[in-house]
């Protein structure tokens, strides 16, 4: 396996605040049988900082180990995390970059980049490996990147599929091998996730799995999965219950598109297609307006993670698509990176567009689970345990937003929506329900439902008694009788009234 190499010394532990002016680069020694297709190609990402990396593919041992490498230098700022392992036990290693990494502070949003789905699908985990290096080597050098790693908290999974990776590295060619593609059981991640309409494909593997508990377990806020095969930003949804290629919109729509459209129109080429000027020359006819497009109105994808996000989670997930080339030479990747970098920063940055607020009770106690709607829309986000919440939105517009959680009264806000990350909060505070709550009455409906015939039937019972002892009585008055009589009389007023005492008789 490849190896990472650094000389690095003891000036890393100043690289908490500031990147270390070491010029030192790092790459993987090739084995004979990539040697070709690994080719270092200068420059790198941040030449003269400690982190900066190659312009080479880097085979699994060499991404933890480069994770690792920059967690050393970055100790202040970064985490490592094994989101998962993989059905043949590698590890899904994601980073973490933020100011404060071992405690989120309050209405931090949390993002997340997602490479390398498809084992063969590589541009994307090449870049999200120098994304990482931008990042870091920048903070505290560049206003932009240190505002956005002090406001975010950021999560970056170089690789979901190491296993197709390993067997699509043998290949790296533009061909149509789809060698790797799938993970080691043979099936395609992209089509394996609980699905809405149950187009999902086979039992879910352990690389779904783990994404399934980190998507559930954290408040993300947004997301990007990269592919590759083509050149174009794809929003949800990414399937139609039918299965046929038609537009499918989200209640959220708008929004989406204004996602795809920040991550397009910031890279080099996407957004310049149109009839006869499709991005890849195996497609000549297949072109992307804008360079956008409908995830099912291109092709409907059942089992998909970017709706799996948006339908179980607050997270809003687009794919990327980067590149024609599946699995392009190391000669390249220089000219992926730049024709991305742009987009990789302003997508990461317009995780803060929208509203944000804390929502509390009267008390001023935060309130986990309360509902954030888009009036209309149907599709609320839930607010954490520290009743924080975060609704992307188009900026520049005003929305309406329904606030509600049970037990207390319903709150609709205005808000116009923001892309700093400095907005004014729209913070709520909801108060106790005074009347009945909507359970109450439909509890009390039912009760009364089956209640009010047993209670006339009763009253019935009552007033025919009444009026048969009112009948009794007044044969007894009008009447000659000995105590024999009365015993027998006794007798009948009992079964006639169940077992009334004889006192009450009397």
């Amino acid at each position: 396996a490849a190896t990472t190499t650094t000389t690095a010394s003891t000036t890393s532990t100043t690289s908490t605040t500031k990147a270390p002016a070491a010029p030192t680069t790092h790459s993987t020694t090739p084995t004979p049988s990539t040697a070709a297709r690994t080719t270092t190609v200068e420059p790198s990402t941040v030449p003269g900082c400690a982190a900066s990396l190659l312009f080479t593919h880097h085979d699994n041992d060499a991404v933890e180990q480069y994770l690792t490498l920059v967690n050393s230098l970055y100790p202040a700022i970064t985490r490592l995390h094994t989101v998962g392992t993989s059905l043949r036990n590698r590890n899904m290693v994601a980073i973490q970059i933020s100011r404060n990494p071992d405690k989120r502070d309050l209405l931090e949003p949390m993002f997340k980049y997602v490479g390398n789905m498809h084992g063969n699908e590589v541009v994307g985990r090449e870049i999200l490996l120098h994304l990482i290096a931008y990042l870091v080597c920048n903070y505290n050098m560049d206003s932009r990147v240190t505002q956005l790693i002090d406001h975010t908290d950021i999560y970056i999974l170089p690789s979901m599929n190491p296993d197709g990776y390993a067997e699509a590295q043998t290949q790296g060619n533009c061909g149509n091998s789809y060698t790797g593609r799938d993970n080691a059981r043979g099936l395609d991640l992209n089509r394996n996730f609980p699905d809405q309409f149950g187009l999902q494909t086979g039992d879910l593997q352990p690389e779904t799995q783990a994404m399934i508990r980190w998507i559930e377990s954290n408040p993300f806020v947004l997301s990007a999965n990269m592919h590759g095969g083509s050149l174009v930003a794809s929003y949800p949804f990414d399937d139609a219950e039918d299965g046929t290629a038609r537009y499918s919109a989200t209640p959220d729509d708008d929004v989406f598109r204004y996602l795809a459209l920040n991550y397009s129109r910031s890279h080099s080429t996407m957004s310049l297609q149109g009839p006869g000027a499709g991005p890849c020359a195996a497609y000549p006819n297949e072109y992307f307006p804008n360079g956008i497009t409908n995830g099912a109105d291109w092709y409907s994808v059942g089992g998909g993670m970017e709706d799996y996000n948006y339908l179980h989670s607050n997270c809003f997930e687009i794919t990327v698509e980067l590149s024609c080339c599946k699995f392009p030479p190391a000669t390249d990747l220089h000219r992926y990176w730049q024709e991305n970098q742009a987009a990789l920063v302003n997508y990461l940055a317009s995780v803060h567009a929208g509203a944000k607020g804390v929502v509390s009770g009267a008390d001023g106690n935060a309130l986990s689970g309360a509902a954030v709607d888009v009036k209309g829309r149907g599709h609320p986000v839930y607010t954490t345990a520290r009743g924080e919440y975060w609704r992307l939105l188009v900026p520049g517009e005003t929305y309406e937003l329904e606030i509600s959680a049970d037990g207390y009264e319903p709150v609709t806000v205005s808000v116009q929506a923001s892309a700093s990350t400095s907005a004014q909060l729209s913070s709520v505070k909801l108060t106790t329900k005074t009347g009945l709550s909507t359970t109450a009455i439909v509890a009390l409906v039912l009760v009364l439902v089956v209640a009010l015939p047993l209670l006339v039937f009763s009253l019935y019972k009552w007033h025919k008694r009444r009026q048969q002892r009112k009948n009794l009585y007044s044969v007894l008055r009008d009447s000659d009788f000995d105590q024999s009589s009365f015993t027998k009389l006794t007798q009948i007023e009992k079964e006639m009234f169940m077992n009334d005492s004889e006192d009450d008789l009397i």
